[in-house]
């Protein structure tokens, strides 16, 4: 490469020779991409431990062979060895959950009408989605009960008369960072439970790889019905509720009610259940670190010489 193309590619300040100018311009720089940096995280940067979020979602054992040859299915398409081929159990983004959501809430403000028990729970990071606002209006004037626990950003307007005066929303910060998504549908009795990774929003719906599963296990399908999502209701300390002007109002406890803290409750649980199987008297420990002890030289004889015994 000849000295004229090596001029032309330098840029034009360094080519006219303003080199104080260059100097200041790459230091400007690159004090912009340190400051950058340390605001985005990355794979190979982990932000501080005091920014550090702890996630709380579920964890549940569950088996169920069809379950499993569907979860194959999905992987299967998303490596491209198959199309979608629509599943029974699984509700996956974004091929179909969208719509069978819609179809669940709408045979909730159905089973309203003809007045057999309807209700809606459902627990997200974010409600965004107009086309799913706007089915819950119509299960609210349907008289369908729904209780949304909304952590983020929530666009439907809750107890308007005459359009959501039957849907609650509450939002819960906590020490632990709300992370798990279910969605409840009583089902005229025979209540529906999905557990779930997308929150209901365009681009979970439709640009994402997102899946919904059933809890069918009776079980534990009780223990999120009867424990997990009352406690969560029922927070009294954590919780605020959304008002119908967009404002939020701390929940507090009123009369003898308790003050309830949702996640202070699953992490006493969890810890009881731990000693349950850990046992709960702390195991001694089998080996014990001995300090070594200083000698002091002079505590040492000294060595006999074979000249002087």
């Amino acid at each position: 490469m000849g000295a004229a193309a090596r001029r032309s590619r330098r840029p034009r300040h360094l080519r006219c020779g303003r080199f104080k100018d260059a100097l200041q311009t790459d230091a400007h720089r690159q004090a912009r991409c340190r400051s950058t940096a340390a605001l985005r995280p990355s794979r190979d940067r982990q932000l501080p431990s005091a920014h550090r979020a702890h996630l709380h979602g579920l964890q549940l054992g569950y088996e169920s062979p069809q379950l499993t040859e569907e979860v194959a299915i999905v992987f299967n398409t998303l490596t491209g060895l198959a199309g979608y081929p629509g599943l029974k159990k699984l509700m996956v983004a974004p091929f179909d959950m969208h719509s069978r959501l819609i179809q669940l809430i709408e045979r909730e403000r159905d089973n309203a009408r003809a007045g057999k028990p309807a209700r809606i729970v459902a627990k997200l990071n974010a409600l965004v989605d107009q086309e799913m606002i706007e089915k819950l209006y119509e299960a609210s004037t349907s008289d369908v009960t729904i209780d949304l626990v909304v952590r983020g950003i929530c666009c439907l307007r809750p107890k308007i008369p005459g359009l959501s005066e039957n849907i609650r929303v509450i939002s819960i910060v906590g020490r632990f960072l709300e992370h798990s998504r279910i969605y409840y549908f009583e089902n005229a009795g025979d209540p529906l439970v999905y557990l779930s990774s997308a929150d209901w929003m365009p681009r979970n719906f439709f640009r994402r790889i997102e899946v919904a599963f059933p809890i069918e296990t009776p079980a534990l399908r009780d223990q999120i019905v009867n424990d997990v999502i009352p406690t969560v209701l029922h927070d009294r300390v954590k919780a605020r509720e959304l008002q119908p002007d967009g404002t939020y109002r701390r929940l507090k406890p009123e009369g003898p009610e308790p003050s309830r803290q949702a996640q202070w409750q699953f992490r006493e649980v969890s810890r009881e259940r731990t000693k349950k199987l850990t046992g709960s008297k702390k195991k001694a420990r089998a080996d014990k670190l001995i300090p070594i002890s200083v000698v002091n030289e002079d505590s040492i004889p000294a060595a006999r010489s074979p000249e002087n015994p």
